[in-house]
């Protein structure tokens, strides 16, 4: 017997493509993080509304222009990543995509930890291609291509924060179950099927994100502090800050015009 020789097991199959997936996974969820940070209201109780709707003022006061556009740009990115994770695996032309459809296929739901997994990951799968699916008409429309009747006025189906909420949320799941199956670790067989949560995403990323986000407030109201204390006042040409909070729906969280 040689014991120099390794007996680790061998990666499951299509280690790269899922390792691919994740990140691109994660780099939604940073987005999303950073977003709901900046710009939504929470409703986690009065503290947690007054510490959002003060950061909202401090971005009004710094740079209501600067910060309008990127709440724009920060959630049409996240429809578009969202979008393209739940993309067909495979377009009419023959081109291959790296998509949820395309982890799930690559799953061998044969085997005894696959078989056990296999109802939490097709609802997690389900319910996020549900989600996204009501974002499709306006990334075809308006975000991936500018569509004549609508950038002549047509209306398009808009997209509410809670809707994008819940994709993230269900893509979150779908990857951090993958993973565990990968990883050869069996389901909670006391969660009941098919509910969100039966395995708890990883929320503890979210920390550094938040955090960051926090600091520039903060930094940028100790310089409007400063700034104040100098007696040196500014225009507020718009306001981020409107009757329904930051926006309850994408249309609403578009750039400020001029």
């Amino acid at each position: 017997m040689n014991l120099n020789k390794s007996t680790t097991m061998p990666p499951p199959p299509f280690t790269k493509g899922f390792q691919v997936f994740s990140e691109r996974v994660e780099e939604l969820h940073r987005q999303w993080v950073m977003w709901r940070r900046l710009y939504l209201l929470d409703d986690a109780g009065k503290k947690a509304y007054d510490a959002s709707l003060e950061r909202l003022r401090i971005l009004e006061k710094a740079a209501p222009q600067v910060f309008g556009h990127c709440r724009a740009a920060l959630l049409r990115d996240v429809v578009l990543r969202l979008c393209h994770l739940a993309d067909p695996k495979e377009d009419a032309r023959g081109n291959t995509n790296l998509t949820i459809e395309r982890v799930f296929d690559e799953i061998d739901f044969s085997s005894p930890c696959g078989a056990a997994w296999c109802v939490y990951i097709q609802q997690a799968k389900t319910n996020a291609l549900e989600q996204v699916g009501h974002m499709r008409d306006l990334r075809r429309k308006e975000l991936a291509h500018l569509d004549l009747p609508t950038a002549m006025g047509e209306q398009v189906n808009d997209v509410e924060i809670e809707t994008i909420r819940l994709a993230v949320d269900w893509v979150l799941e779908f990857r951090h179950q993958v993973r565990k199956l990968r990883e050869g670790e069996l389901p909670d067989i006391s969660a009941p099927t098919g509910e969100r949560g039966s395995v708890a995403p990883p929320r503890q990323l979210e920390r550094p994100w938040i955090q960051e986000v926090d600091r520039l407030v903060e930094a940028l109201g100790a310089g409007l502090a400063s700034i104040e204390a100098a007696d040196v006042e500014g225009a507020l040409p718009h306001s981020l800050i409107n009757s329904e909070g930051s926006g309850s729906s994408l249309s609403r969280a578009r750039p400020p015009e001029g």
